[in-house]
């Protein structure tokens, strides 16, 4: 007889963003929970986004990631044991939407993954809150395991390592030794040092693993942060 077992549903996340031009104060409203944004930063955040295409790379490139990630999962040849779907935090396909698309396709069990790797009460979890607010929304029952990290994961750690030196290599070879890298993630606000957020010192940890596996001095590299928000409580540095 043939294996009647739902898949197990594999729910890749990331933020999502604007796809053409018209939809940018849809998409900037949804990250301020609905506060108005002024005139001039609307036109700034427009012209980033025309200075790239008119469009964020983010659905093309999340789709790559979960094309490479099936192919591990369901090797070809063998029975689909893992079934994909995508839901963004901040725009379409919206995670609770997707969420109600796997209780219709039957799915009783699911793995639940941030295409970001480092854990923060004001970055994953707020995705994890979603795909539970899907479940109550839609009034579901599905079992769902959640990647809370995997910052010092050995294949993530080397894919940031091999464009270190992809990166140093566009230099002459004399000058490669004095080439200076700096690593950069996204800043969130101070405040989440006081309620013992891990999230710095996973991104730390993740910083030192990939100069460590580059071949970086300790006077090669330097740490910063970057993508600082628009409010006015202090957010983690250095710029």
């Amino acid at each position: 007889m043939p294996d009647t077992t739902p898949p197990i549903g594999v729910l890749f996340m990331a933020y999502g963003g604007p796809e053409s031009l018209d939809q940018i104060a849809g998409y900037l409203s949804d990250i301020r929970h609905g506060r108005p944004t002024t005139t001039a930063v609307l036109d700034e955040i427009t012209n980033n986004y025309r200075q790239i295409g008119g469009a964020s790379p983010i659905m093309g490139l999340t789709r790559q990631q979960i094309d490479g990630a099936m192919t591990h999962l369901n090797p070809e040849g063998e029975p689909a044991r893992f079934k994909a779907y995508l839901g963004m935090r901040h725009w379409a396909p919206w995670i609770e939407e997707t969420i109600g698309q796997m209780i219709d396709d039957g799915i009783e069990r699911a793995v639940a993954i941030v295409l970001a790797p480092h854990f923060s009460s004001m970055s994953i979890a707020k995705y994890q809150a979603k795909v539970r607010s899907g479940l109550e929304m839609y009034r579901g029952d599905i079992e769902v395991a959640y990647v809370d990290a995997y910052y010092d994961a050995d294949l993530l750690i080397d894919a940031f390592a091999d464009r270190v030196r992809a990166g140093i290599e566009e230099f002459p070879p004399s000058e490669r030794d004095e080439v200076h890298v700096v690593l950069s993630a996204h800043s969130l606000p101070v405040r989440i040092l006081r309620e013992g957020d891990p999230y710095q010192d996973q991104l730390w940890t993740t910083a030192r693993l990939i100069a460590e596996r580059a071949g970086l001095r300790e006077d090669q590299w330097s740490w910063s942060y970057q993508s600082e928000g628009r409010s006015p409580e202090p957010w983690m540095g250095p710029q």
